[in-house]
């Protein structure tokens, strides 16, 4: 793991200049937990794991998530974000992977409606589950990917409240 404070950035600043957060995330070959600065150390009672179902899940990008729901005997709060009117094939059978892959641990599915910007229904999410650890997991983008995709951990990286916790494909 690689534990990092945070002040945050915004504006042209985050844009131009970037910050060492931001570069940690996009090249770690672990798991990344980003500590902003005004939080303070309290136990975890709510853990969220944003994803899309797109991409398939395997042990070791599971075990930092089911070690900090099993540390702190908190459960895992599955948010998926509405883009499509239901999930694909292959979306369902990542699905099915996660639920196996998390069969001990408490958890919840939440759907959260798209709301202009995935960042900010992942705010709502935060805020409205009172989450104390966020987890999402960074994929390598092909260059046209990268080009085309909203850069959600990047721009959550810049206004989460709570711990932030990106473990790396």
């Amino acid at each position: 793991y690689v534990v990092m404070g945070t002040q945050g950035a915004s504006g042209a600043k985050a844009i131009f200049v970037g910050t060492v957060t931001t570069k940690i995330l996009k090249i770690a070959t672990c798991p990344v937990l980003v500590i902003p600065q005004t939080c303070k150390f309290k136990p975890l009672k709510n853990i969220a794991f944003v994803t899309s179902f797109k991409r398939n899940f395997s042990a070791d990008i599971i075990a930092p998530l089911k070690f900090a729901a099993s540390l702190f005997k908190a459960p895992i709060r599955i948010m998926h974000i509405n883009e499509e009117k239901q999930l694909s094939k292959i979306q369902s059978a990542n699905k099915n992977t996660l639920e196996a892959y998390l069969q001990e641990v408490e958890k919840t599915w939440h759907w959260m409606p798209y709301v202009d910007k995935k960042k900010v229904s992942i705010q709502y999410f935060i805020a409205e589950l009172e989450i104390d650890l966020l987890t999402m997991v960074r994929y390598e983008h092909s260059f046209f990917e990268g080009l085309l995709r909203e850069p959600v951990i990047e721009k959550v990286a810049f206004t989460v409240t709570v711990p932030f916790l990106v473990v790396p494909f």
